[in-house]
């Protein structure tokens, strides 16, 4: 999938913008992810504003340089990413749903 380069930049910024509002909201300095993450302060700040994108592997230790699980950095991204158009909510929002050619356990064929 192609992602055109303002929407990339868009994404990026509100990537970072995600991290920080988590990370302030905890009342964590940048200084302090910095150490967490064995990295530079402007690393964590570059990434903040959007100005350098975040692979996935640095995302997961990025959520706990700031004290939450990946999942729930994970969601919050998406959300933030899908209020602004980036990425599509979910058409079928029920989890589990058994696909149509297949029966739940215990049930009978259709005849």
């Amino acid at each position: 999938m192609r992602i055109a380069p303002h929407d990339r930049i868009r994404a990026n910024k509100i990537i970072g913008y995600t991290l920080r509002s988590i990370r302030e909201h905890d009342g964590i300095t940048q200084s302090q992810v910095a150490e967490r993450l064995h990295c530079t302060q402007a690393f964590v700040s570059m990434v903040e504003n959007g100005n350098r994108s975040i692979k996935l592997v640095e995302a997961i230790m990025y959520s706990h340089g700031i004290g939450v699980s990946s999942q729930e950095l994970y969601e919050k991204v998406k959300h933030a990413l899908a209020e602004e158009g980036l990425v599509p909510y979910p058409a079928n929002k029920r989890q589990n749903a058994t696909p149509p050619d297949r029966e739940h356990p215990g049930t009978k064929p259709k005849a």
